[in-house]
């Protein structure tokens, strides 16, 4: 799953430049502004400007992907992962080279990891797998942003304005997104073996449950955060342990994700930093 969301993330730049006309271009740099300034202004915090400037984003680019696929004949993610395919067939030694110095895999087994990667590329499987996922992948892409942005103001451009906002550590959900990822999972065990006859509610189903589910990872990381400063730990822990997992194995930084997915959900009832409003008002 993760290697469709990492191609269509991938492709994403390229339609933007490749579509001359994309009114992506043009109103996606307002949606991340409007939110920013909304959000900046009203003193709230990246637990707002996150998920609706990027929900919004993948919400804009999958309505503009839909049209260009169905009224211009142009398959974003058909003809970036052809090109894709090229480029690594163009850069096979390099690859290869990645793969026994780096990864440790034997030469021998080197070109035949290549050439099972290419293959899978070119599955059609693979195709459709991206093209369900492509709002999922413009949500991760708008994210980014985002979160960039958020930061960068907050330590650059808007000092002033930024102490008043929320940073991550208080990054907490409305309630009523945990009813979206509800609704989601029902809508995947109620359509995924019957995917094919009803692919649009599959389709909302499936990147609702992807979407939520990442903000939740966020709301955990702001939890995990929140502690690490509660008790002097280096924050730079956290990054560096999960890169250290993913280095190890890839199994173990989706079995986290799981993690803090059902971490980051659970803390709409158990409320582990007491930023509920009932919470906080029986405090004072």
């Amino acid at each position: 799953m993760i290697a469709p969301v990492l191609l269509s993330v991938a492709c994403i730049p390229f339609f933007i430049t490749r579509f001359t006309g994309d009114i992506t271009v043009f109103i996606s740099p307002a949606v991340f502004g409007i939110t920013g300034g909304y959000c900046f202004r009203n003193k709230l915090g990246l637990d707002f400007f996150l998920p609706v400037s990027a929900i919004a984003f993948a919400l804009l680019f999958t309505g503009n992907y839909l049209f260009q696929k169905n009224f211009h004949g142009f398959d974003m993610v058909k003809v970036s992962m052809e090109e894709s395919v090229a480029l690594l067939e163009a850069s096979r030694p390099a690859f290869e080279r990645f793969l026994v110095r780096v990864l440790q895999i034997s030469e021998e087994n080197a070109g035949s990891v290549f050439n099972d990667l290419t293959a899978s590329m070119k599955d059609s499987k693979w195709l459709q797998m991206s093209r369900d996922m492509m709002p999922f992948s413009a949500f991760l892409l708008a994210a980014g942003i985002a979160g960039t942005s958020f930061l960068f103001m907050t330590k650059f451009t808007m000092k002033k304005a930024a102490s008043l906002v929320k940073p991550l550590q208080f990054f907490r959900l409305n309630d009523y997104f945990i009813f979206a990822l509800i609704a989601g999972i029902a809508g995947l065990l109620l359509f995924y073996d019957r995917h094919e006859n009803f692919p649009v509610l599959y389709v909302i189903a499936l990147n609702t449950v992807l979407i939520v589910a990442a903000l939740y990872i966020v709301q955990a990381i702001g939890i995990v955060k929140f502690y690490f400063i509660s008790r002097k730990i280096p924050v730079y822990v956290l990054p560096l342990l999960l890169v250290i997992l993913t280095l190890i194995s890839p199994g173990l930084m989706v079995f986290f994700m799981i993690l803090f997915t059902g971490l980051g959900s659970l803390d709409l009832w158990a409320d582990f930093r007491k930023l509920r409003p009932d919470t906080m008002n029986n405090k004072e």
